[in-house]
């Protein structure tokens, strides 16, 4: 089911989407990190990077394309264990969530993808800071994803403001996930004391979608324009495979 999934068949012998597709089954059919230093060369910085000194290091281009291939690897797991689709799902969700914050942020990295309340915090403490050097900043609090969505479908949502069209996102889209942020995420994360049924045959679509979203993101050309060739067209790649995959139903 997993090896159709990735359409291994129907990629040309040596090309980028069957090198990222063995990649992607090897990351899944290993359970520990000697794996790494047998993946192929040309997935480069895709590859799962280990800890040094009980460290990691990341930034929210990082988050997003990790969220997009822990959705993928959770995939195989959700026939065998029906509590993978919890850690499904809030990858989707933090993939999607993560890009539109890639999307929004301005180049003062406090300002795009916050609540309106924040944003004004900020702009007064860059005020009260001409003033007085001693000046606290306040904390950074991000909007929502239905808030973000919104925003990001405006024209001009970029964070340099020069994408001229929007991020197409209709209300049929947003209405589903907001569905998946509301009543599907947020119960996960915050799990109340009850019994819970989830109805799966969504998710397929809610992936494509997500996808999708993601991909137009990235053409947009600002969200991860701090990122190297090599990582952009294997991110590509990676999403490519999300959009792909078969969800049991």
């Amino acid at each position: 089911m997993w090896y159709a999934a990735l359409r291994l068949s129907t990629a040309r012998p040596g090309s980028e989407l069957e090198i990222i597709s063995k990649w992607t089954i090897c990351t899944l059919s290993r359970r520990n990190a000697d794996y790494v230093t047998e993946l192929p060369e040309r997935t480069g910085k895709l590859r799962p990077k280990p800890m040094t000194n009980h460290f990691i290091s990341t930034n929210h281009a990082e988050d997003v394309a990790g969220s997009v291939r822990q959705a993928i690897r959770m995939n195989q797991f959700l026939n065998e264990d029906s509590q993978a689709w919890k850690w499904a799902i809030l990858a989707l969700h933090s993939a999607l969530q993560g890009a539109c914050v890639c999307h929004l942020t301005r180049t003062a990295e406090c300002l795009g993808a916050t609540t309106k309340q924040n944003t004004k915090d900020w702009l007064k403490y860059f005020e009260e800071r001409r003033r007085d050097i001693a000046a606290q900043p306040p904390k950074i609090h991000i909007m929502p994803l239905p808030d973000l969505l919104k925003a990001v479908r405006k024209c001009n949502s970029a964070g340099d403001g020069r994408n001229d069209s929007s991020i197409n996102i209709t209300e049929g889209d947003f209405n589903l996930l907001r569905h998946l942020h509301d009543d599907i995420r947020n119960q996960f994360t915050h799990f109340e004391p009850m019994n819970w049924a989830i109805e799966t045959s969504g998710i397929s679509e809610i992936g494509k979608l997500i996808s999708r979203i993601i991909t137009d993101i990235f053409n947009a050309g600002w969200g991860f324009r701090h990122q190297n060739e090599e990582w952009r067209q294997e991110f590509q790649l990676t999403l490519k495979i999300l959009a792909g995959l078969a969800w049991p139903v």
